[in-house]
């Protein structure tokens, strides 16, 4: 949409993505416990105290918190990295489809999504390569409350030390 409309105020939103991608993970992480913590949450804290609420409304303490906070600390990388596809992609083989008679849907499926396709398979590969290796969400969102993913198992296995066996030490 930033590329192909004429959005207003596109530069602030270049200005302010370029800006998000410099904050650390576990800076982004904690803000968001700050946030929607069920305890101490302040848009949970506010939206009880406005709407007279018994139960928070947000939990960054589970699956789909863990899932929210991860995707919106990697969607500016995803929007750059998509951006540039879109821009190097010719118009005019969008008009020429308009003008052939298809409507804005066929033009999208048939035109622009198979003209990004390998740059959305790029950026998804990224983004799966950079979630497997995302370790302040999972450490910080899901070992209070147990939810133990890939990264966490393997850097628990790593870090463990090994059982001593039963046998004893053959002597010289």
């Amino acid at each position: 949409m930033n590329e192909r409309t004429n959005t207003p105020f596109k530069t602030l939103f270049f200005r302010a993505l370029d800006h998000s991608l410099v904050i650390p993970g576990i800076l982004f992480t904690v803000a968001w416990i700050l946030l929607g913590s069920p305890k101490i949450g302040i848009l949970n804290l506010a939206l009880q105290d406005w709407f007279g609420l018994e139960k928070p409304i947000f939990n960054v303490y589970s699956l789909w918190g863990m899932m929210w906070v991860d995707g919106l600390h990697y969607s500016p990388m995803a929007f750059l990295l998509m951006t540039a596809a879109f821009r190097a992609m010719d118009p005019s083989l969008e008009e020429s489809a308009t003008m052939s008679g298809a409507n804005l849907f066929q033009v999208a499926r048939r035109v622009t999504l198979k003209l990004a396709w390998p740059a959305i398979l790029a950026t998804l590969l990224v983004l799966f390569v950079r979630a497997i290796e995302s370790f302040e969400v999972p450490a910080l969102l899901g070992l209070p409350v147990g939810i133990h993913v890939f990264t966490r198992r393997s850097t628990r296995r790593c870090t463990a030390t090994p059982a001593r066996s039963a046998s004893p030490r053959p002597t010289a």
